[in-house]
């Protein structure tokens, strides 16, 4: 540590004097809705109990190791207050897909017990932990005490040894190999051992002792030896095995991500042929309904032609020439019947046309014309003419003839005036589907 930064790690020296700060292997403890997160460096202090934000830095797109440039940080507006604290909090913030915001990484970092790395590792592919955070100064690394005890050997904190690896290691073959290396190192302890009781054993000089135990040592002797042999063909063969998991590990990766590819390749041309065929469809559904409303309206237009309601001097509608007061008894039978069932057969054509199933059934018989209900009892039928019928029944089949309308216009979204001639509200619909804009 540089006797400046020792002198004034302060929250201020550090952002003057500090060049960035990184986090390697970021691995959120909760899950995030990307793979590689988008995530934004900010410092803090906590202050009984309440969490202050003093610098922000911009978002570092889509990366398991982020990394800020003190330069980029932006100040809030509490931050004059707290330039010579010593302890900060430093987290990486996520934005999520709803456009809230998640504290996805945070430790405390008192600035006075930074460690130092014995060489950079900037440019190097290590065998880092998860979660490390690392502060560039003077372009050296530090970090935080805790994170340098737990997650690395003791060799690495006092001589600067760190291990490079193969950018394929993963988990799995980084246990294997810390197995085999503590086999290795074992053998190596061993004979050695070996090595210093044959030795001692050569430098009695007991010349007595050694003659008369001269065959029991030499047995002892081509004892050890042969250890020693069982011990390097141990090593040998350890040596052996690491080179062939390494070489399967790597193989079956490969493998692994070429059949990946291959099958995400295959799903997006199966997505887009779908999306495709599901706008040709549509395409196709959207031609076929307009067509349709065509033929409805066209349809519609011709039977207006055959029968065309218009309004009287008098104020009266009259269908194909026939008056239909709007006191059906002001007139004779005849007239009003013959009417009525103009209405009957223009109703009749005009729900088939437009495909709506009406509630009540028109018997279209000219001017002898009937409307049922076929849903009380055997289905009760009442006639649209008064002559020979009682009056009660004359005015409930006229009633069912107005619930009739009122479906219809309703079906095609028309606004239903009750209170107006049965012809003119016939007429509505026919004005709304000619030409929606005037009826509107």
């Amino acid at each position: 540590m540089t006797e400046s930064f020792s002198k004034h790690p302060t929250l201020k020296w550090m952002v003057q004097n500090a060049q960035s700060v990184m986090i390697r292997n970021l691995a959120p403890e909760r899950m995030v809705q990307s793979a590689l997160p988008s995530t934004r460096l900010e410092l803090c202090t906590d202050t009984d109990g309440k969490m202050i934000t003093l610098y922000k830095s911009n978002v570092t797109s889509q990366s398991l190791n982020p990394t800020w440039t003190m330069s980029g940080l932006v100040p809030s507006a509490a931050q004059k207050d707290y330039l010579n604290i010593k302890n900060i909090i430093v987290r990486a913030v996520c934005t999520n897909a709803d456009k809230s915001e998640s504290v996805i990484f945070s430790e405390e970092v008192n600035l006075t017990q930074l460690v130092p790395f014995k060489q950079p590792v900037l440019n190097g592919k290590f065998s880092i932990p998860i979660n490390l955070l690392l502060i560039n100064i003077d372009d050296a690394l530090y970090t935080t005490e805790r994170s340098f005890n737990i997650f690395f050997a003791r060799t690495a904190k006092y001589t600067g040894d760190v291990f490079v690896l193969d950018e394929e290691t993963d988990p799995d073959t980084l246990a294997t190999t810390s197995a085999l290396s503590e086999g290795i190192a074992a053998s190596q302890i061993h004979i050695e051992v070996l090595r210093k009781g044959l030795t001692t054993t050569l430098q009695k000089t007991d010349l007595v002792r050694l003659q008369t135990k001269k065959n029991d040592r030499q047995a002892e002797l081509e004892k050890l030896r042969a250890e020693v042999a069982a011990a390097e063909a141990e090593l040998t063969q350890n040596t052996i095995a690491f080179a062939e998991e390494k070489r399967i590990f790597a193989a079956g990766r490969k493998a692994e991500m070429m059949e990946s590819t291959a099958a995400c390749q295959e799903l997006l041309t199966l997505q887009q042929s779908a999306r495709v065929t599901i706008n040709n469809k549509k395409q196709d559904w959207l031609k076929i309904k307009f067509l349709l409303e065509a033929r409805k309206i066209k349809l519609l237009s011709e039977l207006q032609t055959i029968y065309p309601i218009e309004r009287l001097d008098n104020g009266e509608f009259a269908i194909r020439g026939v008056e239909m007061p709007a006191d059906l008894y002001a007139r004779e039978d005849e007239q009003v019947a013959a009417a009525l069932g103009y209405t009957v057969h223009l109703l009749l054509l005009a729900s088939k046309y437009l495909e709506i199933p009406l509630r009540y059934q028109l018997l279209f018989m000219a001017s002898r014309s009937f409307i049922r209900d076929p849903v009380v009892g055997n289905g009760t039928t009442l006639p649209l003419f008064r002559r020979g019928t009682e009056r009660e029944r004359f005015d409930r089949a006229v009633l069912w003839l107005k619930r009739a309308v009122e479906q219809l216009l309703q079906s095609r979204g028309v606004t239903y005036e009750p209170n107006q001639h049965i012809l003119s509200n016939i007429h509505a619909l026919f004005s709304c589907e000619m030409c929606p804009k005037i009826a509107i």
